[in-house]
């Protein structure tokens, strides 16, 4: 058995992909074994069993619970004995903004540590719960797919929801090609076996990718109140391009993690207005500039920066990222 266990039960929805391949990440680095927990909680408390019924060569192994959000550490508290025969463990809440289901009952003698991944929440998840919280905050694979040396044939590239002046792709090609900007709309789906890579694939492309808070591109789905960084963010500041927008500003990881270079503000209060800052920025723009998206991408979001600290957290010797951190130090 590993040394440690990733207990999850992570969306396989396309929009997860970015989190699903975090864990396939973790157990190659960390030598660790995922499980996805199912809904059933018999059968939960029947998958750790057969778990805890195989040999470890080094004492109890650590377990590590993958929220999506807080709400989700009552279907695993629920679960009798999921504890059992485990030694030390930790709870990584991924949207943890939604900071209204935090419960000390799921949380105290349950865990031993709590990740969040909002520089903000470490106080609400802290205060609540009593146990020491850290932020890992959002990153990306970065030197497992990331790049920056492809030929950048689109100027502005569109990811995901948008505000309302940028929503209609039709009108944005055509406005765009009026200021002789090379636009492409919302990339064609990938599968959730394969989306990273084609996402990726598409962020090379882009010598800017245009996203914004969600404060200013709602959704259904998204906070009402509280903004972030997710994926758009880190997932093209790892292939090289600049993020165009509106930013989550009032995200802490934004002025933590990110550079001056990483992002371009741009008006939203017509495509216009949004154009000619962009027309500005692709005159002033070099390749330089991807390659130094890259680099700072690869010290400051890489995924195994996070890792390095729940490695330490649970005292493991995880060789395989200690070489892959060498890496990217000598990729620097």
């Amino acid at each position: 058995m590993t040394e440690l266990t990733i207990l999850h039960n992570v969306s396989p929805h396309i929009g997860w992909a970015p989190i699903n391949h975090l864990i396939s990440l973790a157990c190659h680095e960390l030598g660790a074994t995922a499980v996805r927990a199912p809904e059933n909680t018999s059968r939960l408390s029947r998958q750790m069993a057969r778990l805890r019924s195989r040999p470890c060569n080094s004492g109890k192994p650590h377990v590590l619970y993958i929220a999506m959000t807080a709400a989700d550490l009552r279907h695993a508290v629920t679960s009798p004995g999921w504890r059992d025969a485990h030694d030390k463990a930790a709870v990584w809440v991924i949207d943890s903004f939604h900071t209204d289901l935090v419960n000390a009952r799921d949380l105290k003698g349950q865990f031993d540590q709590v990740f969040v991944t909002r520089p903000n929440d470490v106080s609400a998840f802290a205060t609540t719960s009593g146990l020491p919280t850290t932020c890992l905050p959002w990153g990306s694979d970065v030197l497992g797919m990331g790049g920056y040396q492809e030929p950048r044939d689109l100027d502005l590239l569109r990811v995901g929801r948008q505000p309302p002046v940028w929503e209609d792709d039709d009108a944005a090609t055509t406005d765009c090609a009026c200021q002789n900007i090379q636009f492409h709309g919302r990339p064609p789906m990938g599968t959730s076996d394969d989306e990273m890579a084609h996402l990726f694939s598409w962020y090379r492309r882009a010598k800017f990718v245009l996203a914004s808070s969600n404060l200013v591109s709602p959704a259904a789905y998204v906070h009402k109140t509280q903004e972030y960084v997710t994926a758009r963010w880190t997932d093209a500041l790892a292939n090289g391009a600049i993020v165009a927008g509106v930013p989550p500003k009032t995200d802490q990881t934004y002025s933590d993690l990110l550079w001056p270079e990483a992002t371009l503000e741009i008006p939203l209060s017509s495509r216009a207005d949004g154009l000619k800052v962009l027309t500005d920025a692709l005159h002033n723009w070099t390749p330089d500039l991807s390659r130094h998206n890259y680099e700072m991408a690869l010290a400051r979001l890489d995924w195994r920066h996070r890792l390095a600290q729940i490695a330490e957290i649970f005292s493991l010797p995880a060789p395989t990222l200690h070489n892959s951190l060498a890496k990217l130090k000598g990729s620097i």
